[in-house]
């Protein structure tokens, strides 16, 4: 399954908090934002969050969000345009 960014999530509207929001009940394992220089959008800021996979104890879920004191989100649509 793929979810793209969006506000919603943050603002409590579904569809994503059905799905999302249970994750942030485990326990989630939080980094300091990371730098990619990506080739076209410059340099992006991205937070992530790594989850445990129940089924899977091997396996480990990462999820990349834009840093939301940057101007990443703003690149990020800019290229799916």
């Amino acid at each position: 399954m793929r979810v793209g960014y969006d506000d919603d999530f943050h603002t409590g509207q579904p569809p994503c908090q059905s799905i999302v929001s249970p994750l942030y009940q485990l326990s989630a394992r939080q980094s300091s934002p990371i730098l990619y220089r990506h080739p076209k959008a410059g340099l992006l800021t991205l937070q992530y969050n790594s989850f445990p996979v129940a089924e899977a104890p091997d396996l480990i879920l990462t999820v990349f969000t834009p840093d939301p004191l940057t101007d990443t989100k703003d690149k990020l649509a800019a290229l799916m345009k």
